[in-house]
């Protein structure tokens, strides 16, 4: 691919828009279309054969959203909304989305935010706390107020005072989503009583330099972060090196390498993610579809009383 090329996966239900989107991609110099899909079913088996730069998605599809950031090897991702519903400015965020049109805008803008993506730039709207009150609803608890402030460059001193007013909690992540500025965050929150865990996003956002994680860690451990967390990071030889380069504990997502190994390779923390909700609604899927069926379950669910003791513990 010449440079200043950018792939492009087109994922949407509707026939007439996934057409259109390829026919229009194929008219303006720089962005190639490399091929269509209706949904998950096909479009993550297209992703990982084709590895576009960008996925140009529809902007209901937040689950293939999260899906697709988790690849071993994760396109940047383009939300293409067709209703006016100002949740999907946090929970596009929240999904890992790197920007978000809508399908009323010109398709100069979309253009536009194709080629900033495909940079490694983003095409997010501005946020404002605002909209934050007022989704907050919309959102899982443990996702949205930090990620949401950080992306927006929210004021180091602002953040600290929301963790300040979160009450009694152990820790929190601090996410840089690749800003440039997160140590002066992290300086700000950092000396009281709070865990903090800096996140950094290089392997997250599909940019896996282990030369610059190692730069980042420097400086947040310098800025007074007690623990670094490398989401997406999965091959051995970097984990062993982001370990032994890291004076702090050393958090990684949990993935197909078993938690002996990765204390062998000198992680300090796991963290589960969406994995556990995941593997939750897998089992419901597969129980709904088996209860169609004419044959019992083919696994054994807590019982009643085995639920209601884990509720009471």
């Amino acid at each position: 691919m010449l440079p200043g090329m950018t792939r492009i996966v087109v994922i949407d239900p509707q026939p007439a828009v996934r057409a259109g989107l390829a026919m229009m991609l194929r008219t303006e110099p720089g962005l190639v279309p490399v091929g269509v899909a209706v949904g998950a079913k096909d479009g993550v088996e297209l992703v990982e054969r084709q590895r576009p730069d960008v996925v140009l998605l529809d902007a209901g599809e937040l689950a293939l959203c999260r899906r697709l950031r988790s690849l071993d090897h994760p396109p940047r991702v383009v939300l293409y909304s067709g209703i006016d519903d100002p949740a999907l400015n946090v929970t596009a965020r929240v999904a890992g989305a790197d920007g978000l049109v809508s399908k009323e805008a010109s398709a100069e803008l979309l253009y536009s935010a194709l080629r900033a993506v495909g940079r490694g730039g983003t095409a997010l709207p501005a946020l404002d706390r605002s909209l934050l009150d007022a989704v907050a609803h919309r959102v899982e608890p443990e996702d949205l107020a930090l990620l949401a402030m950080l992306v927006d460059r929210t004021e180091p001193a602002e953040v600290a005072d929301y963790v300040a007013r979160l009450g009694p909690v152990a820790g929190v992540n601090l996410e840089d989503q690749l800003s440039d500025d997160h140590a002066a965050v992290i300086a700000a929150v950092a000396g009281g009583e709070v865990f903090i865990n800096a996140r950094i996003d290089t392997y997250w956002l599909g940019r896996p330099d282990l030369t610059e994680t190692l730069e980042r860690a420097k400086r947040y451990v310098d800025a007074g972060a007690d623990g670094i967390f490398v989401p997406g990071v999965t091959d051995e030889r970097e984990i062993a090196a982001l370990a032994e380069g890291i004076p702090l504990p050393l958090n990684v997502l949990l993935g197909k390498i078993p938690i002996p190994r990765l204390a062998e390779l000198g992680v300090a923390r796991i963290s589960t993610g969406s994995l556990l909700y995941r593997i939750a609604l897998g089992a419901a899927e597969r129980a709904a579809t088996e209860l169609k069926g004419t044959v019992p379950l083919s696994f054994d669910a807590p019982s009643y009383a085995a639920v209601d003791g884990l509720a009471r513990t």
